[in-house]
């Protein structure tokens, strides 16, 4: 699994990526894009809170995590099918984002 973090200390926002993740890519065949699109989903959460708009405050609930995946699966599609950014497919970007909706992210 990954997840983004500002946990650890202030001014330390962390991504952190368990061991298996990328294995999990591979063995999936997305090896070639998916780190690229775990790291700007992972720093998409770091945006959504620098911006304030990924604060869940005390609404834990399926409705506004859903809500704060999306916004972070959108904020990376954009950067990763921009010219500068990933200049990724929207074929490739969608086949990623297939498989980490698969296992829940």
């Amino acid at each position: 699994n990954a997840f983004a973090t500002d946990a650890i200390g202030p001014d330390e926002a962390s991504i952190i990526i368990g061991d298996g993740y990328f294995q999990f890519q591979k063995d999936s065949g997305v090896e070639s894009e998916g780190p690229e699109y775990a790291h700007t989903h992972e720093y998409s959460h770091h945006l959504q809170l620098l911006l304030g708009v990924g604060e869940l405050n005390d609404d834990f609930s399926d409705q506004s995590a859903k809500k704060q995946e999306l916004m972070a699966d959108a904020f990376s599609a954009y950067f990763l099918a921009h010219d500068s950014g990933g200049d990724m497919t929207s074929e490739e970007i969608s086949n990623v984002q297939e498989i980490a909706y698969s296992v829940g992210d």
